[in-house]
């Protein structure tokens, strides 16, 4: 099933508590960007129970203003690490195929930011990285950065909320 709609989005974006912590929290703030530079916010999540997992991309241009989004559930896959890879390669794939030339990719996996930006890299994500590296040769401008996950709502809203629905799989191709 293909969604097309920004309602589904709307749904899934909808505010939801966040458990409270001992660590101070800092108020997380937009930080305009260029305006020919596209952010685009990955996360994943995961339903052990159901087998499986989910990535999804946000995007956004430099005003904050969500343009697009892509979802792609992942059937055997239930490794967190492997999933936010997935999710950094779903966004570089996502920006290809849609003509970005400059973009920001936003995840809140430090390993995975690490690893796409060094050379160490865990050994069960090392191809994927590697696909992420390739992908970011065809733009004109790339940069990889982490965020906390207050940062990260909207992508990670998305992954849990379609991760539960039977009936969706993909909501592009790429």
């Amino acid at each position: 099933m293909t969604i097309h709609h920004f309602e589904e989005f709307n749904l899934a974006h909808q505010p939801t508590s966040l458990p409270s912590s001992t660590l101070p929290l800092i108020p997380a703030t937009w930080i305009p960007l260029p305006t020919n530079v596209l952010k685009l916010n990955f996360d994943a999540a995961v339903n052990s129970s159901r087998n499986g997992g989910a990535t999804t991309v946000v995007v956004r241009n430099s005003e904050g203003q969500i343009l697009d989004w892509a979802y792609k559930k992942y059937n055997f896959i239930i490794d967190p690490l492997v999933l936010e890879s997935l999710a950094c390669r779903d966004a570089a794939l996502l920006a290809v195929n849609r003509g970005f030339h400059y973009v920001v990719l936003e995840g809140n996996s430090l390993l995975v930011i690490n690893a796409v930006k060094n050379s160490v890299i865990p050994q069960n994500i090392q191809q994927i990285i590697y696909d992420v590296r390739q992908l970011s040769l065809s733009f004109t401008s790339i940069s990889f950065s982490h965020v906390r996950r207050t940062c990260n709502l909207a992508a990670h809203a998305l992954a849990t909320k379609f991760l539960h629905e039977s009936h969706v799989s993909c909501n592009w191709v790429a």
